[in-house]
């Protein structure tokens, strides 16, 4: 009897174990489980920035508003200067920068085709500061700070 005693005392106890171990292993394997990439509860909402009411909007602004400079139309230069600048989560344009700058034409060199590159760069970036505000871009519904960059040309027309 003592055997069937410590027998039962035994299936009882491993069956203890094995539901703690079961109850383990579902518990783990839920906290591991992947979810569905396409699930609606993932999917992050955001939006971009936008200036203007298309997408045209901003081209037509910066053509608009770009200054050649006035010293330089003689000279035949032309220029492709890139600015970044960051839309803030208010919607105005902040650190305005120039990443890239290359000026063509006409022979200057040295001092002059410097001082020629300091002012396109200068008109590109007082086009940019003179913008509008813009609609910020969002995620999840709170609206966040956006970088752009945004190539702005110089070129002499006929």
């Amino acid at each position: 009897m003592s055997y069937l005693k410590n027998t039962s005392k035994k299936a009882v106890l491993l069956s203890k174990y094995a539901a703690m171990v079961l109850s383990a292993i579902v518990l783990f394997g839920t906290a591991n489980a992947k979810e569905d990439p396409n699930s609606p509860k993932n999917e992050v909402m955001k939006t971009e920035a936008y200036f203007g009411e298309s997408k045209q909007a901003l081209n037509e602004f910066v053509s608009e508003n770009l200054v050649y400079p006035e010293e330089l139309r003689t000279e035949g230069l032309e220029a492709l200067v890139e600015v970044e600048f960051v839309v803030n989560r208010f919607g105005t344009v902040t650190n305005v920068e120039v990443s890239k700058s290359e000026v063509t034409g006409g022979a200057k060199e040295g001092a002059e085709h410097s001082k020629a590159t300091h002012l396109f760069e200068s008109a590109a970036k007082d086009a940019v500061l003179s913008m509008d505000k813009w609609t910020p871009s969002t995620i999840k519904g709170q609206t966040v700070d956006q970088r752009f960059r945004l190539p702005i040309r110089f070129e002499i027309q006929g």
